[in-house]
């Protein structure tokens, strides 16, 4: 659902949208996506730690389990991101003018 109201803002903006009478759809659920995913995932991480509540160090538990699922994930991606802004810096940013009222890529703005 975000995606898809990404794409629409995104379409809108194209010189092509406006040729073939492009129009975003009038009733945006989109953000309501992201509403949807955080009641899931919150429902995932109370379910899978179910087993914990009660406990007398269950916080900390889950607090440190928390922790080493996500930060070498985090430290993955961001490690990834930097060698390739290092290694290929084009390859972060479209070499196209942007149309005017659209952000700059990120790399390019700073």
């Amino acid at each position: 659902m975000v995606v898809f109201g990404h794409l629409q803002t995104e379409a809108a903006l194209m010189p092509a949208a406006a040729a073939y009478g492009f129009s975003p759809v009038i009733v945006d659920l989109t953000g309501a996506g992201v509403d949807l995913f955080f009641v899931i995932s919150g429902f995932v991480m109370v379910f899978a730690s179910r087993d914990l509540f009660g406990q007398k160090y269950g916080a900390q538990l889950f607090l440190a389990r928390r922790i080493a699922r996500i930060v070498p994930l985090y430290w993955a991606a961001t490690t990834l991101f930097l060698a390739t802004m290092l290694l290929s810096p084009a390859s972060l940013s479209s070499a196209a003018q942007a149309p005017p009222g659209h952000r700059k890529p990120f790399i390019r703005a700073l």
